[in-house]
């Protein structure tokens, strides 16, 4: 009785040598990253313990020691602490993301639940010219220059306009079929600065807007065309009154 108490103890002083285990661990990372599901254990001897997973409910057994010894593990991507049964998986990709489940059996079974959401840094926003668009103040013209700033959506994704400091616009879809889009309206002679962002949580990407690029071909369209009539007309006139039959 007396070793019985003993081992009861020690596996007792095991668990609660790093105080109570954490039930539920949210995890937000990166494709490529490695990433080690800590069962906050320092010693698991005698102890079996069992890593289960899912995409949604962890059904699914993927890894598996007993006594330090790995009986289980499904790919070469998953490695075993044989000291803390704590689970590293490396070159994450998206396909990783779901639920992960630890048990730990002892004489009762404990549980921990890992719940892990794996993203691809997001692209870089585009930005392009989506019409021609003029307002004639005679005898000056105002061109005004329409944008549309487009990221390829994919989950949890985001897309801002900014001028300078301050947030013009954002966007945000579940629908992952679609791209991000947000129009951006501005004359082409503002000297402002303008850019889009796009974000989603693990990383962003800034696109700065360039007037001279992007709306260049409005401002050479339009900008020269009242005075290039003017001085045809100019000319025109000139010619036909100063022209004398001999």
């Amino acid at each position: 009785m007396w070793t019985l108490n003993l081992i009861l103890f020690y596996i007792c002083f095991i668990f609660n040598a790093q105080g109570d285990l954490e039930t539920e661990v949210k995890i937000v990372t990166r494709i490529g990253e490695t990433l080690t599901l800590n069962t906050g254990l320092i010693e698991q001897q005698n102890l079996i313990m069992r890593w289960s997973y899912g995409p949604v409910s962890a059904d699914k057994i993927i890894a598996k020691v007993n006594s330090g010894v790995i009986l289980y593990e499904q790919n070469n991507r998953l490695h075993l602490d044989t000291h803390s049964g704590s689970l590293t998986i490396t070159n994450l990709t998206t396909k990783d993301s779901g639920h992960y489940k630890l048990h730990i059996f002892n004489g009762q079974i404990k549980a921990k639940d890992f719940y892990l959401t794996v993203y691809a840094p997001v692209s870089a926003p585009y930005i392009r010219q989506r019409k021609q668009s003029r307002s004639v103040a005679s005898p000056f013209v105002k061109e005004s220059c329409s944008l549309v700033c487009t990221v390829k959506n994919w989950n949890d994704t985001s897309l801002f306009t900014y001028r300078r400091e301050e947030r013009l616009n954002q966007t945000s879809s579940p629908d992952l079929t679609t791209n991000l889009s947000l129009p951006l309206e501005l004359l082409s002679q503002d000297n402002d600065i303008y850019t889009c962002v796009a974000a989603n949580p693990v990383s962003n990407q800034t696109t700065k807007l360039r007037i001279k690029e992007h709306c260049q071909n409005n401002a050479g369209q339009w900008c020269g065309l009242p005075w290039m009539m003017m001085c045809l007309a100019i000319l025109l006139h000139w010619t036909l009154f100063s022209w004398v039959p001999s």
